[in-house]
């Protein structure tokens, strides 16, 4: 019977943010679809002229989710029941902007959009550029985790490590953000902000990931 040994490898990593990720949702909601759309539209343009008074290039913003879809209310019928009757369209449109962690340029866009008056809601997420370097030292340190614990425990039982057999791991999505959250849900409406109250420059917390993975090594021989 071939001896083996079972060990799970731990990762844990911590970054500093690098990049900065900022959401802008707007939702409109007028009875006439024309008159709904254009209206958004006219949202979307005064948040892109922000971006761009900003420094930022107008092709930075993207749309991430956009919906338009007739909403309905319950009205009591003559026979007692319910129905469902056209109430108004409702328009959902979300923007996004990335650019490199600059404390006082997302300062000047949060203040720009605010500004310009277009009452959206704001959603700021601290990540990295490049999350497959993240990843590949995660895998790294997880790797070294297990061969310590298979090694050390090997050394106490009198054993030799032998060849690795089986690497198990789950190919899982991992979230690279900060745990510091900025939401913005009230500063777009009316007299919430003036040119003295600038939004705070913010150094927002490292990021801190885990990962883990399974190997399993052969028990080569029993030493004397």
């Amino acid at each position: 019977m071939e001896r083996i040994i079972t060990v799970k490898g731990n990762g844990h990593i911590t970054v500093k943010p690098d990049l900065a990720a900022v959401k802008f949702g707007l939702k409109t909601m007028l009875p006439d679809y024309k008159r709904c759309m254009n209206a958004a539209a006219k949202r979307i343009e005064r948040i892109k002229a922000a971006v761009i008074r900003s420094g930022l290039a107008k092709d930075a913003l993207k749309t991430s989710n956009f919906k338009m879809e007739p909403e309905y209310r319950s009205v009591k019928a003559s026979d007692g029941g319910y129905k469902q009757v056209f109430s108004h369209w409702e328009c959902n449109y979300d923007l996004k902007v990335e650019f490199p962690l600059d404390s006082k340029l997302l300062s000047t866009v949060l203040y720009n959009v605010v500004e310009s008056k277009t009452d959206c809601e704001i959603d700021v997420d601290f990540t990295v550029a490049d999350p497959s370097r993240i990843e590949k030292s995660l895998l790294e340190s997880a790797a070294k985790n297990a061969r310590t614990k298979a090694e050390t425990l090997c050394s106490a039982l009198g054993v030799k490590l032998g060849a690795l057999l089986n690497i198990n791991y789950n190919w899982g999505r991992i979230d690279i953000y900060s745990h510091s959250i900025f939401g913005c849900k009230d500063m777009c409406l009316p007299g919430a902000m003036s040119e003295s109250a600038m939004p705070p420059e913010m150094d927002p917390e490292d990021i801190k990931v885990n990962d883990s993975a399974t190997f399993v090594w052969a028990i080569e021989q029993f030493e004397n």
